[in-house]
């Protein structure tokens, strides 16, 4: 379960010499000209990494927010010092979506992001972005 993700990314970013210095442990680092895994074998382009912030249940989107604007307080110079670096292009967090992919339950969704989520984002220079994965159907009991 995870609550977003701050993925930042960059053709020429030197994602080793970031980290030296930061007090984050991505759970994922790639660097341009890496293979990548499984059906994906062609060298990647860009290096950067993956970050998840805090924990909750693909289902908690409010707890995914109020985890992600916690993070932005507690780091807020080591996300101005990630996303003022030239050589990095992209910086965000990712929020995941389940998609019941049951029939009455596929009609449409929404998702609403609060402005205090979005403006401390761009303050620092983050943007935010949301993927939506599908799934069988809902647990019969989220969290």
């Amino acid at each position: 379960a995870m609550s977003s993700v701050l993925r930042a990314y960059g053709k020429d970013f030197d994602v080793d010499r970031f980290l030296e210095r930061s007090p984050w442990a991505p759970t994922s680092v790639y660097r341009r000209g890496d293979r990548g895994r499984g059906q994906r074998r062609r060298p990647t382009t860009h290096s950067g990494f993956n970050l998840p912030i805090g924990e909750s249940s693909f289902w908690e989107f409010e707890r995914s927010i109020r985890n992600t604007l916690s993070f932005i307080r507690r780091h807020r110079a080591e996300l101005l010092r990630l996303s003022r670096r030239r050589d990095v292009e992209r910086v965000f967090f990712d929020f995941g979506f389940p998609m019941p992919m049951s029939d009455a339950e596929v009609a449409s969704q929404e998702h609403y992001f609060p402005p205090k989520l979005l403006k401390a984002a761009g303050e620092v220079g983050v943007g935010v972005s949301f993927c939506v994965y599908p799934v069988s159907s809902r647990p019969s009991r989220a969290r």
